[in-house]
């Protein structure tokens, strides 16, 4: 789930890089497809942002199979010395 996260912030990063060369002054002609390429690299970081909320509230709703000294580890802080 993660590395498809991963892959995907990759892609919307190429999209949104590839739509501000587009659409820069280097080539005019191009700025339509330079404005929709950026529409689509913010949409897929929309998209990237809901996923990671609903991989986070998913690993959350696990939290009651964590045992009790981890739960502490990894929530709130406290060393196992």
């Amino acid at each position: 789930m993660l590395r498809f996260l991963g892959l995907l912030a990759v892609a919307a990063l190429a999209f949104a890089i590839a739509g501000s060369l587009l659409g820069s002054p280097v080539a005019p002609s191009r700025g339509s497809t330079g404005y929709g390429l950026r529409r689509v690299g913010a949409c897929m970081f929309g998209i990237l942002y809901l996923l990671i909320v609903f991989a986070h509230f998913g690993a959350f709703s696990y939290r009651w199979q964590i045992g009790t000294h981890r739960w502490n580890v990894s929530i709130l802080g406290l060393d196992e010395k």
